[in-house]
C-alpha cells in the first residue's frame, strides 16, 4: 500500500503532484487551517512561488508528520537549491476521535506510536488507545477490504482544486456542493457571531524557551524533521498561526509567526469567518497576504528555487 493510502485527500493531491509536468518549489502541509485558509494563487502573487496546498480536513500533527517523512523519502530527489515546505505547526490532539478507523490508525507507525506514548504518559487512557490503535494497524485489523478497494478507485484530483492548486474555501465547497449542514453553519453563525475577544487582546510575544517537558516532546520532533528535510535539501518553514507558538526557541530559523490579536486582528473578527472555527473566502485571503508578507523576510524567499 502506498503510505498516504488511508487519506483519500491527500492521495488525490499527491498523486497530482508526482504526475505533474506542472513544476511546483513550494508545498503546504497541514489541517484545514492550511487547506481552508491558505490560497496558493493569493500567497504566489508577491513572491517567488509556485505553491500547491496538500492540506487536508483533521490532518493533525502526527499524521502531517508521518506523510510528511515518507515524502522527503519517496518523491523527492536531492538538488542544489532549497525546496520549501511550509509545515503547520499544531499542538497534538488526544486521540479520541477516529479511533478504530483508517483515518485514525493508518499513520500510527512505531515513531509516531512512541512519540505519543512519550507525549501523554502518564495519561494512561490515552497510552491506552494508542496502543490498540498501533496494534489495529499493525495487525490490518478492519482494514483488508479498505486496502483491496483502494487499489480499484481512481483517486484522481478535480480540475477545480487543481485550478485552485489544492485551497478550498469553506463559500467554495458550499457553493458547488450545497451541504445543508454547511448553510446551516454559515447561517447560525451570521445570527450569532462570536468575537473572540480573548484572543483579540492578546499581544504576547513568544517567550523563545521551553519549559513544558511535553513541549519539549514536540520541539524534538519538529527538530528531527527538519534535520531530514535538510537533508533532502528541502527547507521545512515552521507556521505558526495567531496568538500560538507552542514549540518555538530563540534562535530557531525559517520560522513565520503570522502575529497576535493585537498585530492581526482581522483573524478573529467575525466578518472573515465563515463560521466559529473557519474563515470565509475573504478572510483566507488576508490569511494569505499575512503569510505571504511574514514569509518575504525570510533569507531563502529571495532564493531563485529549484522545483519539486
Amino acid at each position: 500500500m502506498p503510505y498516504h493510502w488511508g487519506n483519500e485527500d491527500f492521495t488525490r493531491k499527491i498523486n497530482h503532484i508526482n504526475a505533474s509536468e506542472e513544476k511546483y518549489n513550494s508545498l503546504a502541509i497541514g489541517s484545514s487551517m492550511f487547506y481552508r485558509h491558505f490560497s496558493p494563487i493569493e500567497f504566489s502573487k508577491n513572491n517567488n512561488t509556485n505553491l500547491f496546498n496538500l492540506g487536508t480536513t483533521a490532518l493533525f500533527f502526527s499524521e502531517a508528520s508521518y506523510l510528511y517523512e515518507h515524502f522527503l523519502d519517496e518523491s523527492v530527489e536531492k538538488t542544489k537549491n532549497p525546496r520549501n515546505l511550509f509545515f503547520l505547526i499544531q499542538t497534538p490532539i488526544p486521540f479520541n476521535k477516529n479511533i478504530h478507523t483508517i483515518r485514525g490508525t493508518y499513520y500510527l507507525d512505531f515513531k509516531r506510536y512512541v512519540m505519543a506514548v512519550r507525549y501523554y504518559f502518564p495519561n494512561y487512557d490515552q497510552v491506552f488507545k494508542y496502543t490498540k490503535g498501533f496494534l489495529e494497524n499493525k495487525l490490518c485489523m478492519g482494514q483488508i477490504k479498505s486496502m483491496i478497494l483502494f487499489h480499484f478507485k481512481e483517486n484522481e484530483i478535480e480540475k477545480f482544486h487543481i485550478a485552485q492548486r489544492g485551497f478550498y474555501s469553506m463559500d467554495d465547497q458550499l457553493r458547488r456542493e450545497k451541504t445543508p449542514s454547511l448553510q446551516n453553519l454559515k447561517n447560525n453563525f451570521q445570527k450569532n457571531p462570536k468575537i473572540k475577544e480573548n484572543q483579540l487582546r492578546r499581544n504576547i510575544i513568544p517567550p523563545g524557551f521551553i519549559e513544558d517537558p511535553k513541549e519539549r516532546i514536540y520541539k524534538t520532533e519538529i527538530n528531527r524533521l527538519k534535520k531530514i528535510s535538510k537533508e533532502k535539501n528541502v527547507s521545512l518553514i515552521s507556521v505558526y498561526l495567531p496568538n500560538l507558538f507552542y514549540g518555538f526557541e530563540k534562535g530557531d530559523k525559517n520560522t513565520i509567526f503570522l502575529g497576535t490579536g493585537k498585530t492581526f486582528p482581522e483573524y478573529f473578527q467575525p466578518e472573515n469567518r465563515f463560521e466559529q472555527g473557519h474563515l470565509n473566502k475573504k478572510g483566507a485571503k488576508l490569511f494569505s497576504k499575512r503569510l505571504a508578507k511574514e514569509y518575504s523576510k525570510l533569507k531563502n524567499s529571495k532564493i531563485e528555487l529549484s522545483y519539486f
